[in-house]
């Protein structure tokens, strides 16, 4: 979904408003002196974000998909069972 850009002071004013449109997964860019100063995102974006940057994380896909490309799983769910069940257990 594209961004939606506002004013920092349009933001303060329609905090509420422009909450609810994040929660749903829109990005929100506010502009502080007409230039983008931070992007608001829903909590679900921000953890993929965390997710995807993670170096255990690109080692897990990048292992995934070798053992798909060899053959060791027949679908990507059962490699993403696997593979979820290995993270969990590693962040304990």
């Amino acid at each position: 979904m594209a961004p939606l850009t506002v004013s920092a002071t349009k933001a303060k004013l329609q905090f509420g408003s422009l909450m609810g449109k994040v929660q749903k997964g829109r990005p929100v860019i506010i502009k502080k002196n007409d230039e983008p100063a931070i992007v608001w995102i829903s909590l679900d974006d921000y953890e993929d974000f965390l997710e995807v940057n993670d170096k255990k994380f690109q080692k897990s896909i990048e292992k995934g998909y070798r053992e798909i490309k060899n053959g060791k799983f027949k679908t990507l769910d059962d490699l993403y069972k696997t593979h979820r069940k290995t993270i969990e257990r590693e962040a304990r």
